[in-house]
């Protein structure tokens, strides 16, 4: 609207500017005055025509000149009514600017408070997971320390049941063979005795017979006796050989009795063995499970790291949030000083007839406070361009402006 109004003001001064001219050249053109001379000679002498046409040439330049009082005083009032527009339309645009600034604000405090809740609570959320991970591996390791020492406890056990089982066996064995041995010794023993009283007994015998032979001639009548002791005899050897042969079936019972001792203790030996390779795995099993705690034990210190390192970026983005804080605070102060600035430089335009114009103005926005001093003179000779510049000053800062206007 406003850059119309510009472009219709341009135009209408053009329409001025050749109302004014244009008259002029139709007059000067149309304008025939001849003054002849006289009978003695003398010129420039003028009649009441020529006059006449002067008079009416005076008062068509006089309307001209009216008129064009008349297009510069409307023109004028369209300019000044120009610069009231452009005023009300700087304003305008000076209060959205000033709101677009105050919603962008907003919009970043408001960005910021959530950027600081949601970090608020990711570090919420990634302390409650990291203690919850904590607690899942510190559980853990209470189960397999627990299941560890069970497991040792149950091996312990086992070993002692087993090295108590072997024990007893062993004792039973050699229990066993002291009793096979003192039996094999009390049998060896009664068939040396047995022997030995045979041997005396086939001895006596003998001697007997010798001294029976030497007295048989005159002992005839005790043949008879000494074959029934003969024959008793006979009957001894029979039972002494049957005796015999029963003794060497109980050293067979024994040497059995002894081979199946021997193969016990080979079996007592793989189980002991056995006993061993699963003592051996659990020795094994300890150690991984002693190699996954020191894992477990690893993983919490990472734990611990990463929370440190939240905790450290947590503090980060605390003080990044804090600076942001700051720098916009500082950016919001330069920007209403910036605003109370631009307020207190007014420039107006000097009034129809002066040459310069000085103003002095303040400027307030958001409290802050500003001083400005602006001027405005008329240069060149039909006084249509006009200079201006201004300078303003807040705390701590200042700002300034300078320009050029053309009117026609």
């Amino acid at each position: 609207m406003i850059e119309k109004t510009r472009i219709a003001s341009m135009g209408f001064a053009a329409l001025v500017a050749l109302s004014i001219a244009a008259p002029h050249a139709v007059h000067a053109q149309s304008l025939n005055i001849t003054c002849n001379s006289n009978a003695d000679g003398a010129t420039n002498l003028c009649d009441d025509n020529d006059m006449a046409d002067v008079e009416d040439f005076v008062n068509a330049t006089q309307n001209d000149l009216n008129q064009a009082e008349e297009a510069i005083s409307a023109n004028t009032d369209l300019i000044n009514q120009n610069a009231l527009d452009q005023a009300d339309t700087d304003a305008a645009q000076d209060q959205a600017l000033t709101d677009a600034i105050s919603d962008q604000a907003d919009t970043d405090a408001a960005q910021d408070q959530a950027l600081t809740d949601a970090i608020s609570d990711q570090a919420d959320t990634d302390a409650a997971q990291d203690q919850a991970l904590t607690d899942a591996i510190s559980d853990q390791a209470d189960t397999d320390a627990a299941q560890d020492q069970a497991l040792t406890d149950a091996i312990s056990d086992q070993a002692d049941a087993d090295a108590a089982q072997d024990q007893a066996l062993t004792d039973a064995i050699s229990d066993q063979a002291d009793t096979d041995a003192a039996q094999d010794q009390a049998l060896t023993d009664a068939i040396s005795d047995q022997a030995d009283t045979d041997a005396a007994q086939d001895q006596a015998l003998t001697d007997a017979i010798s001294d029976q032979a030497d007295t048989d001639a005159a002992q005839d009548e005790a043949i008879g006796q000494n074959a029934d002791n003969i024959a008793t005899n006979t009957d001894n050897i029979a039972t002494n050989t049957d005796n015999i042969a029963t003794n060497t079936t109980n050293i067979g019972t024994n040497a059995d009795n002894i081979a199946t001792n021997t193969d016990n203790i080979a079996t007592n030996t793989d189980n002991i063995a056995t006993n061993t390779t699963n003592i051996q795995t659990n020795t094994t099993n300890i150690q991984t499970n002693s190699e996954n705690i020191a894992v477990n034990t690893t993983n919490i210190q990472v734990n611990a790291d990463n929370i440190q390192t939240n905790a450290d970026n947590i503090q980060t983005n605390a003080e990044g949030i804090a600076t942001n804080a700051a720098d916009i605070s500082d950016l919001r102060t330069d920007l209403n000083r910036g605003l109370a600035i631009s307020n207190a430089m007014e420039v107006f335009a000097p009034e129809p007839g002066a040459n310069f114009r000085m103003n002095f103005g303040t400027g307030f926005h958001e409290g802050e406070a500003a001083f400005g001093i602006t001027g405005a003179g008329r240069i060149g000779a039909t006084g249509n361009t006009v200079l201006y510049f201004g300078i303003a000053g807040a705390q701590g800062t200042a700002g300034g402006k300078a320009g050029v206007s053309f009117q026609w």
